[in-house]
């Protein structure tokens, strides 16, 4: 206050427009390529790379399977985390049917911890009917994942 009113001054000038204007740039998508050749497409466009943890893929080891931000139009510079696959992954199963028989199909691909939640239903068979999977059919997980078979019986007493 008392500076200002004894020597008095102008407003700061606004900045050049062209010094605060975000400049867009197209982050490419690096989903499938090997950690050597990600970083590399990703520098040259411009931007900073941080490879994160591995995380389970089918792809093989090494493979990119995740970056963040996704590909698009982004700020100039923003840096980029790569996440490879560690080639341990595996797809859960579609299964249908019979609990025995879905629990059996889930080992068979290579689970081992397989469990079962069932739901009474007046309306449903005796021996009940595979309403699901936690997690779901197509989500890919490590195979020491656990798997619950969610299913639908009269009576949910016999397992």
């Amino acid at each position: 206050g008392a500076a200002n009113a004894k020597y008095g001054g102008d407003d700061f000038p606004s900045p050049d427009a062209n010094l605060t204007k975000r400049q867009l740039t197209d982050l490419p998508s690096v989903i499938g390529m090997t950690i050597d050749q990600a970083t590399q497409t990703l520098e040259t466009a411009g931007f900073s790379v941080t490879v994160g943890d591995a995380v389970d893929g089918v792809e093989a080891s090494g493979t990119i399977v995740q970056q963040d931000p996704g590909a698009g139009r982004i700020a100039g510079g923003t840096t980029v985390t790569i996440r490879p696959s560690n080639g341990q992954g595996i797809a859960v199963p579609a299964v249908s049917g019979k609990p025995d028989a879905a629990v059996t199909a889930l080992r068979a691909a290579g689970f081992g911890q397989v469990t079962t939640s069932c739901t009474a239903k007046d309306d449903a068979p005796a021996d009940g009917t595979v309403t699901g999977t936690d997690p779901a059919a197509g989500t890919i997980v490590s195979r020491t994942a656990a798997i619950s078979v969610q299913y639908q019986a009269k009576t949910c007493g016999g397992r």
